[in-house]
């Protein structure tokens, strides 16, 4: 009897005690998983942490940047004061003919071989020059003789003009170069025409709105191109206008007879029309005949031209239809 109830109470104390055991190990397995989550929650916290100060570096970087000595930041156009700016070839170099440094390109230079007129002249390097932002009389007009005239003065053959190109722009239609031209004391050419009358301003061209907002300051009105008639000699002179010449009066029309007592006579038949002599002495490019001779004007010829080849004479203008001197039309 006192046996079994000592084997009772060895039972009930190994149960207890495993029971502490049990209640140990699971407290133990739950503090190690505690552990363990705390550890990966404060892995992750330290990752986003350090993942916050590298954009916070890179983007600080990105603004402030690395500081550059004055002579790199002028070179690549960084303003010292606003740290803006861009690479050298976007910064325009200094002009002293008034153009907008911001819109010019760099400078170049060419030899002057001749004025073709008031707004466009070529070089010797074989390149024909279009004026940027002016636009002169036609040499077909006593005003546009009276532009070339001037622009020879300003222009003399064998000088070296500075050329300057609008940015983003090179050729018109007719592969002209388009320039701002300045002249070797430094004026700009086209400063120096636009106070004549004869000159007035390009609308809608490609010379940047600050040159054009200089030229319309300096222009001293429209453009007045007068035709030639033909007294009017082959040198202008002057730039006195000229008055218009009136027109003939139109004679009344005659009224219709009531009746006709007899059929009127066939009309003649029409002339035929001149045909191109093939002379010696007629240019092989215009019709009907005109001289080979020393360089020609409309106002030497005073006849209506059809263009059949190169143009020598410049007889058509700018416009290019194969008609020359069609003011005598």
């Amino acid at each position: 009897m006192r046996r079994a109830i000592n084997l009772g109470l060895i039972t009930e104390e190994t149960r207890a005690r495993v029971q502490r055991l049990d209640r140990d190990r699971r407290q133990e397995n739950v503090r190690f998983v505690v552990s363990e989550v705390s550890v990966g929650i404060g892995k992750v916290v330290l990752g986003a942490v350090a993942v916050l100060l590298v954009m916070g570096a890179c983007n600080d970087a990105g603004k402030d940047g690395p500081a550059l000595p004055a002579e790199a930041s002028t070179a690549s156009g960084i303003d010292q004061e606003t740290g803006l700016g861009g690479s050298a070839a976007d910064v325009a170099p200094a002009s002293t003919s008034g153009v907008g440094s911001s819109a010019v390109a760099d400078d170049e230079t060419g030899v002057v071989a001749s004025v073709i007129d008031g707004d466009t002249l070529s070089l010797t390097d074989g390149r024909t020059v279009r004026l940027l932002g002016i636009d002169s009389c036609e040499t077909v007009t006593h005003s546009g003789r009276q532009a070339r005239a001037d622009a020879q003065r300003l222009l003399r053959v064998g000088q070296t003009v500075s050329l300057r190109s609008e940015r983003g722009v090179d050729r018109d239609i007719y592969y002209r170069h388009l320039r701002y031209v300045s002249l070797p004391d430094g004026r700009d050419y086209g400063q120096a025409m636009i106070g004549f009358e004869h000159t007035g301003i390009y609308e809608g061209g490609d010379a940047s709105t600050a040159y054009t907002a200089q030229l319309r300051r300096l222009d001293d009105g429209p453009r007045e191109c007068r035709f030639l008639t033909p007294t009017t000699s082959a040198a202008p002179t002057t730039t006195t206008a000229r008055p218009t010449p009136q027109a003939d009066p139109v004679p009344a029309p005659r009224p219709a007879p009531r009746y006709s007592p007899e059929p009127a006579p066939p009309a003649p038949a029409p002339a035929p029309a001149p045909s191109q002599s093939t002379g010696s002495n007629c240019h092989p490019s215009y019709t009907p005949c005109v001289p080979d001779g020393p360089d020609l004007d409309c106002g030497d010829i005073r006849k209506l031209v059809i263009v059949t080849g190169p143009d020598e004479f410049r007889l058509d203008g700018d416009d290019n239809d194969g008609r020359g001197c069609e003011s005598y039309g």
